[in-house]
């Protein structure tokens, strides 16, 4: 396992009704938030997904994970993601938007049994990487409080190829 830990900024915008996301460029990462049921008692992280195409897109494929969360419940925050070896033109796969995605979904269901949704890739990232994740409103403003939808969601964690560490009090 290398021993040089990547870091990734994910800049979060959000969040989005269904109906009103933004008609985005491709690469990107995007997090489903809402209920996954009836008797679930709080809005949460569903299911973190990246695509090539454009959120607005991936999200009208038939039979897409975001279908579901409760529609009245359903949110969407969508990531830009900067720093590491990006290199947008050569695509998402194997690439920053895949180890942000890796280690977000690992993080959300090991340690705060939620991103439900996700099926795949919930097993530790094969790389040491890093995320700093920053909220930002629709408008482009910084957040100074994260909504209830994401609180679970810190904004900072690491995987050092054996255990993670976020900013939160209590270590993961």
């Amino acid at each position: 396992m290398s021993s040089t830990l990547i870091v990734y900024t994910i800049k979060w915008k959000g969040p989005y009704k269904e109906g009103d996301l933004p008609k985005d460029r491709n690469n990107m990462i995007y997090l489903w938030t809402g209920k996954t049921g009836p008797h679930s008692k709080k809005n949460q992280p569903c299911y973190c997904g990246v695509t090539g195409r454009g959120v607005q897109k991936r999200s009208r494929d038939k039979n897409h994970k975001k279908d579901c969360i409760l529609k009245g419940t359903r949110r969407c925050w969508i990531g830009i993601i900067s720093g590491g070896k990006r290199k947008v033109s050569t695509g998402y796969k194997n690439t920053a938007f895949e180890k942000s995605e890796y280690l977000v979904v690992h993080y959300l269901r090991k340690y705060k049994r939620c991103c439900s949704l996700n099926e795949r890739k919930t097993k530790s990232p094969d790389v040491p990487v890093g995320v700093f994740n920053i909220f930002f409103k629709q408008n482009g403003e910084e957040r100074t409080r994260r909504p209830n939808d994401i609180l679970s969601l810190p904004h900072v964690i690491l995987w050092n190829g054996e255990k993670i560490v976020t900013d939160e009090k209590k270590e993961a």
